[in-house]
């Protein structure tokens, strides 16, 4: 599913206003769909309601750590902006579905995590994790260059895999949440 038409998606919709029937859904996997989203807690009404009991939103999101957040203002594109209401009515990005706020995840699923449950008791958070220390901003992310040769990729994933429940937390680029509706 996307909010454009290409050859290679099924669905078209916008994430807030899913196009699926209540409970039609086993399984959301979004990677950096999140922090694009203008409204979060409308897209959260809308997956709490699509989801089957047991179902899970799964999400892997830029993360917002001491190492990350000077590297990612520096060099990223996307708007990292900590001082908003993640939960407020008005919107958290710009009108444009490619604006974003880097720091949407973090403030709803870390900072804010006890109002999220209070605001969606049905939902439980299963998982959430931080990874991606060193190889993924090497490889430039989504860019066409890199800073990591390619011989070094799998020694370094196979160290950074050893090293992330440790040191993910505070060097990790990226973070995974799972979100289970509960039965």
């Amino acid at each position: 599913m996307d909010i454009v038409t290409t050859p290679w998606i099924d669905v078209v919709g916008d994430a807030h206003s899913l196009p699926f029937r209540d409970g039609a859904i086993a399984n959301l996997v979004m990677i950096d769909v999140f922090h694009h989203l203008a409204y979060p807690t409308a897209f959260l009404r809308e997956v709490f309601r699509v989801l089957q009991p047991g179902g899970r939103l799964i999400m892997i999101e830029p993360a917002v750590t001491p190492v990350s957040v000077p590297i990612l203002k520096l060099f990223h594109h996307e708007d990292m902006i900590m001082r908003v209401d993640p939960f407020a009515d008005g919107p958290q990005t710009g009108p444009d579905p490619a604006d974003a706020n880097m720091a949407l995840p973090h403030l709803v699923f870390v900072t804010h995590q006890r109002r999220l449950a209070e605001m969606f008791p049905g939902m439980v958070m299963a998982k959430r994790s931080w990874f991606d220390l060193w190889a993924y901003p090497l490889s430039g992310g989504f860019q066409r260059w890199s800073l990591l040769p390619a011989a070094f990729a799998r020694p370094l994933l196979a160290l950074e895999a050893k090293l992330e429940p440790l040191l993910g937390r505070l060097l990790g680029f990226r973070m995974m949440v799972v979100m289970e509706k509960q039965p």
